[in-house]
């Protein structure tokens, strides 16, 4: 995961990148929140990409 201060405005632009363990693909999901915020937005992230590799494919 990378955090990118932005504007200074401590707002963060990260990007999480991790693999579909079913297609083997890589997932990339990009997000901002303000400073305060990183902890609880890595976390709502990973729920997200947890909830989306459990869709099948055609739900996606």
């Amino acid at each position: 995961m990378r955090a990118n201060e932005f504007n200074g405005e401590n707002t963060y632009f990260f990007m999480i990148q991790s693999i579909n363990p079913r297609t083997g693909k890589i997932i990339k999901i990009f997000s901002s929140c303000k400073k305060k915020d990183v902890h609880d937005a890595v976390k709502r992230s990973k729920i997200a990409q947890r909830n989306w590799a459990d869709k099948k494919p055609e739900e996606r």
